[in-house]
């Protein structure tokens, strides 16, 4: 029996959308309408590993991330991006406090609501990126600034170096 052109179809876009998620450069999580997660890509597991795997619910990520705010105030499950996305929200830009491997993360989170065709939301798509590093350079910089200290130090920070001590 030869597949249908609808079958066919189908298969091409479930491996385009496998493609578009692995090529992309930050961790993308999809899930579904009720929160459950169904599509991670490679960066995404690298990044969490199996403590949000496919087909786990939201309070599995709470119980394993111990999501917080960047001050370190625990998160409520409608606080989360993904959550507030089911709801209809686009949501950009949330630094959240994780804990992965035995250390706290900062990761810069998003999330947008996925829509059916008739416009209601079905899901949602999450974007995460490690800004740990990132923001400890940030608050070192404004330090410095702050102290008033050279530009060439400043320079040094916003490319990435540590300053020499």
């Amino acid at each position: 029996m030869r597949p249908s052109l609808f079958s066919r179809r189908r298969a091409n876009d479930g491996n385009l959308l496998r493609a578009l998620m692995e090529s992309m450069d930050v961790a993308v999580l999809a899930c579904a309408g009720d929160g459950r997660l169904t599509h991670v890509n490679e960066r995404a597991r690298t990044l969490i590993g199996a403590k949000c795997a496919m087909g786990t619910y939201p309070d599995t990520w709470m119980r394993e991330l111990q999501p917080r705010t960047s001050s370190g105030i625990p998160l409520m499950l409608a606080d989360l991006p993904a959550i507030r996305a089911l709801e209809g929200e686009a949501v950009g830009g949330v630094d959240m406090l994780v804990r992965l491997a035995g250390s706290d993360v900062l990761l810069e989170t998003s999330a947008h609501p996925a829509s059916d065709s008739r416009g209601r939301t079905a899901g949602a798509i999450m974007t995460m990126r490690d800004v740990t590093q990132a923001r400890r350079r940030e608050a070192l910089l404004r330090v410095r600034l702050i102290r008033g200290e050279t530009s060439q130090g400043a320079r040094r920070l916003r490319g990435g170096e540590e300053p020499q001590q």
